[in-house]
């Protein structure tokens, strides 16, 4: 995702407000009180905590969090209400207050989200956001409207006060009644319409009496008695209080644009080389993220891993139909149930999927992928993000130390947003992006359009305001710590996608491991079987000092084996992912025929120096020296031929303590054979061996190893060697 790929460390630079005309103009009040409200940034014993982009906010502006509210310029800014970001609807909205009781809207989030809320649209408005996130910037939008003044309502959008709001909802009623009382022939008395409505008539009943605002100064809310029309259960039309700072659709009508708000996404240290190492690997890098496509574009381009072809929002559903599919590196604006459908996709294609992410968004995904990693970065938040992904779009959190992380979730299972990778962010960034507040723009020029996209202008059922969701009202929602971390196979505590490297070299490493240890396992198991079975019943026994001495080097050996490290390079080549296969099973099954007639060749020609005598007891014999010899020798053989090093982990030479051990048990292998040393060979039970017998052994030695050897390499390249699919 593109937060997984960029920074999470705030590093604020020069901030400036442009003009449409590009003129420099100090920060002015309305984007201050948006700013400082419409956030969720907590002060902790002198920490700030909360999403990085917000607390970079409100350290660069130099605001005060205090126990009352935000202050700025000596000005106390209150939070009355909040309906926190979410991802069905990509922004944020509040209702703040400043000290001297005006009430007002702040809205934060995607620029193309809040444009439809806007009252005028500036005609540079597209343009600005546009050109910007070409560079790669994270944008979002602020706006606002004043709904309070000096203990009056307004209605509508800055300006409408409470009295114009309700003698326009009197002459509704009015209308209303007027209508009713000329359908009811029954009563025809106009001035008495409103106390003989009839219920049963389905008439209009319960006008509130007080149709004006006044504000409580005991405990400073807003008091309003506006009434408004609902249906009730007998589907009549009942009048009750209307309190607009519970209607949403009327908070956020006809706003005032603010401005921009510009955060410079820097790429993270060991992204460029994390995404490198995977492309050379043979693998497709493709982003998945909740931010703008021209901010992802910017970021994929860097990166080296965008192709050109990239598909947004609603394209989405269309590009999963076709047969395209696979050549597309770019997914923006994507919600996370189009992560999983991604993630379904590339499954049904052939595919092994490793899906990245740090956030309740992710969680639907992390679970279908084949592989899921999660990221958790260790900051203690208590917020998520805001409607920035990238140019706005979402983001999610996991938060650490004990914090949970916000959610609108769905099904127990927490989504934020459709961006990608983010720890306790509350934007569209993933993974953590460097937050840094750069420029905004604000809306000074008179040459504006009227927006004709306003959602709360319609009735249309897929207006997100008469979304019944739980999640898109104003009221704290529950969350939950560590949703990724419990839907992901992994959990990597960094916020670098170097992680995702680690898992696939540390996977491969260990694969091949596990397979030549049951490789091993299986070949000494057999040639133990063959020792103690057919030779025992030809009288041949080894002694306990050999079996002792022999077992202890080789027990050093399997320790060794799995001390080899990864490479730092990922090959295109994988290894065999199971046991039972033709590389395997053919592998061993003729290095055990080849040990096998080892023995029994060395025992045939054996018998022509020494009679066999068949004895219950162990005494040292021509016999069963030769025969213990060879049998280190193949203990010695199976770790050389069967050790599998480069391109997937370090060679025998390079695992220093193996190579090691296995040169330590060589040397006792030479010196037995030899004889170099008599007071050594009595201890281990060995009887002299007669030079021609010792060059035969020697020869049968050098044969077993090089016949193995040739024969592992064949079912190698044979069966064993695979190159993963490129998908371009």
């Amino acid at each position: 995702n593109n937060t997984t790929l960029t920074t999470n460390t705030p590093s604020p630079i020069n901030t400036t407000l442009i003009t449409n005309n590009n003129t420099p103009s100090p920060i002015n009040t309305n984007i201050a009180k948006v700013l400082a409200t419409c956030h969720s940034v907590v002060d902790l014993e002198g920490t700030l905590i909360g999403d990085p982009l917000e607390t970079t906010i409100i350290s660069y502006f130099n605001m005060y969090l205090s126990k009352k509210g935000v202050i700025y310029n000596n000005i106390l800014y209150k939070i009355i209400k909040k309906y926190d970001f979410c991802s069905e609807l990509r922004r944020m909205t509040v209702i703040g207050e400043n000290e001297e009781g005006n009430v007002y809207v702040g809205m934060k989030g995607a620029p193309e989200v809040v444009k439809c809320y806007l009252k005028e649209v500036p005609v540079w408005y597209d343009s600005v956001y546009e050109e910007y996130a070409r560079l790669g910037y994270r944008i979002i939008s602020i706006a606002y409207k004043d709904i309070c003044g000096s203990g009056r309502v307004c209605g509508g959008s800055g300006g409408r006060d409470s009295n114009k709001s309700n003698k326009s909802s009197s002459r509704d009623i009015g209308s209303k009644s007027n209508k009713s009382s000329k359908s009811n022939k029954s009563n025809k008395d106009i001035s008495n319409k409103s106390s003989s409505r009839d219920i049963s008539n389905k008439s209009i009943s319960s006008i509130s009496s007080n149709k004006s605002s006044s504000r409580d100064k005991s405990n400073n809310t807003l008091i309003t008695n506006t009434p408004t029309i609902t249906p009730n259960n007998n589907n009549n039309i009942t009048l009750s209080n209307y309190n607009p700072l519970n209607d949403r659709s009327y908070l956020e009508s006809d706003l005032n644009f603010c401005g921009f708000v510009l955060f410079e996404s820097k790429i993270k240290e060991g992204s460029e080389k994390a995404v490198e190492n995977l492309i050379k690997g043979g693998m497709k890098v493709v982003m998945i993220t909740g931010d703008n496509k021209m901010t992802a574009c910017c970021v994929a381009r860097k990166l080296g891993f965008y192709n050109g072809n990239v598909c947004d929002g609603e394209e989405i559903e269309e590009v999963l139909k076709n047969n395209n599919f696979l050549s597309f590196s770019v997914f923006s604006r994507a919600d996370p149930k189009h992560k999983e459908r991604i993630i379904e996709r590339y499954k049904k294609e052939g595919c092994v999927t490793l899906m990245c992410g740090d956030g309740t968004n992710d969680v639907g995904a992390l679970k279908c992928a084949d592989i899921g990693v999660a990221l958790v970065e260790c900051y203690s938040s208590v917020s998520g993000r805001d409607g920035s992904g990238g140019v706005g779009g979402g983001k999610d959190g996991v938060y650490k130390d004990g914090v949970s992380n916000r959610d609108g979730s769905k099904d127990g299972v927490s989504n934020r947003d459709g961006s990608k990778d983010g720890v306790s962010n509350r934007d569209g960034s993933k993974g953590g992006v460097s937050n840094n507040p750069t420029y905004t723009y604000t809306n000074n020029n008179p040459n504006t359009n009227n927006n004709p996209n306003n959602p709360n202008t319609n009735t249309n059922p897929n207006n997100p305001n008469t979304n019944t969701n739980p999640f898109v009202q104003g009221d704290e929602r529950k969350v939950r710590l560590g949703d990724a971390s419990c839907a992901a196979h992994f959990t990597a505590k960094t916020n670098s996608i170097g992680s995702v490297v680690d898992v696939i070299k540390q996977g491969r490493s260990t694969l091949v491991t596990t397979i030549q240890m049951y490789k091993i396992l299986a070949l000494n198991s057999l040639i133990t079987a063959f020792g103690l079975s057919f030779l025992d019943s030809m009288g041949v026994r080894f002694g306990d000092v050999q079996m002792v001495i022999s077992g202890v080097l080789i027990a050093f050996a399997f320790m060794f084996l799995t001390r080899s490290k990864s490479l730092e390079e990922i090959s295109v080549e994988r290894p065999v992912c199971n046991i039972f296969n033709f590389y395997v099973m053919g592998s061993v099954i003729f290095q055990v025929l080849v040990h096998i007639l080892s023995f029994l060749v060395v025992m045939w020609e054996s018998e022509k120096y020494e009679k066999v005598v068949y004895n219950e007891k162990f005494v040292p014999s021509l016999m069963n020296t030769s025969l213990f010899l060879i049998s280190v020798y193949q203990q010695i053989s199976t770790f050389i031929v069967n050790y599998i090093g480069r391109p997937f982990r370090e060679s025998l030479s390079e695992n220093f303590h193996l190579r090691n051990c296995l040169v330590g048990v060589s040397c006792v292998f030479v010196m037995l054979l030899f004889r170099v040393n008599e007071d050594f060979s009595r201890y281990m039970e060995v009887v002299r061996i007669e030079d021609s017998f010792r060059n035969f052994i020697f020869f049968v030695v050098c044969l077993d190893l090089f016949l193995c050897v040739l024969g592992e390499k064949f079912f190698f390249k044979v069966f064993g060697m695979k190159r993963g699919r490129c998908i371009k």
